[in-house]
């Protein structure tokens, strides 16, 4: 057990890489620096390609993309504005205001329709949108949202508000998964390979706290456990966050050959990450429920210690 158990050490740490250019914390880097360059071609102000990303993403119908994702999100606020009846200091209604009743009240729904309907002067009416939503102050819908979720506390005390609290925070969600994925994926990888003292926030201050840690040192399955946990699946944490973002290739291809070819490296860093991350945690799982035989899981993580044990000895 013991020999497994530095096996399985053996696994975590060397994969996870020693240094910030090594194993999976390299990889992590390029990652990062792969979905930061996608961000910052789809998010740059002014910009004609990503004006067309965003144009595409708004939805060609109001039943469609982030034209309809705004729609819910309306109608989720107001539901929530009606359910706290002005006790929350009309912040529900105000973010339902924000967003707008419909495509031509001059709020972030009719910005959407304008650039979705739009053949030119799309990276004026991107920024509208863009106004719209980050907006200056407490003007955005973004800050709209915020106030609403101070008010939790309150919304918690009735079951009502409640759950359509709840629905708030999930359209909520689902808009930004469209919205700005890009922005979300890049700040869960994490921008610095460090960590802190207590439990990281990102994957790569994960990575790091795991690829630093000494042999036999003390909270070694917590850290292995914080970088599955950042990490995730296909319902939360890095891998759901990159998940959203591939659900956006199209829109990307029409933003012309930078955007396609940037989303392209996202891909190729992804795999080139993903691929020794998954064979780890294959070994490590397998080495956990005795599948597989020690003497194979040492020659994938440390081949220098295997010994054949069929080998017969020479005289």
């Amino acid at each position: 057990m013991v020999v497994k158990w530095l096996v399985r050490y053996r696994v975590l740490v060397i994969q996870a890489g020693s240094s910030s250019g090594e194993g999976l914390r390299g990889k992590a880097d390029a990652l990062y620096q792969a979905a930061n360059n996608l961000y910052s071609a789809v998010h740059t102000a002014g910009n004609a390609a990503a004006a067309k990303v965003l144009k595409y993403k708004a939805g060609a119908e109001p039943t469609k993309g982030l034209r309809k994702l705004a729609k819910e999100l309306h109608s989720a606020a107001q539901a929530l504005a009606t359910a706290a009846k002005g006790d929350d200091g009309k912040a529900a209604e105000n973010l339902a205001t924000a967003v707008g009743a419909n495509e031509t009240d001059g709020n972030l729904r009719q910005k959407l329709r304008e650039l979705a309907e739009a053949s030119s002067d799309l990276s004026n009416k991107a920024q509208a949108v863009k106004t719209a939503y980050e907006g200056s102050g407490d003007t955005g819908v973004k800050q709209k949202f915020q106030l609403v979720q101070t008010k939790k506390t309150e919304y918690d005390k009735n079951d009502t508000a409640k759950a359509k609290y709840q629905a708030v925070e999930k359209a909520w969600t689902a808009f930004n998964a469209v919205y700005n994925p890009e922005a979300q994926l890049k700040d869960a990888v994490g921008a610095d390979d460090t960590g802190p003292d207590g439990e990281p926030t990102t994957l790569r201050q994960a990575l790091y706290q795991l690829g630093s840690a000494k042999p036999l040192s003390s909270g070694l399955s917590t850290k292995a456990q914080n970088v599955k946990n950042k990490y995730g699946s296909d319902w939360g944490g890095v891998k759901q966050k990159y998940n959203n973002v591939v659900k956006q290739a199209d829109e990307y291809e029409k933003g012309g050959d930078t955007i396609k070819g940037k989303y392209d490296t996202l891909k190729d860093a992804w795999k080139t990450f993903n691929n020794p991350y998954r064979e780890a945690i294959y070994i490590i799982v397998n080495l956990q429920v005795n599948l597989l035989p020690l003497e194979t899981l040492i020659s994938k993580t440390i081949p220098h210690l295997v010994v054949n044990s069929r080998k017969k000895p020479t005289n």
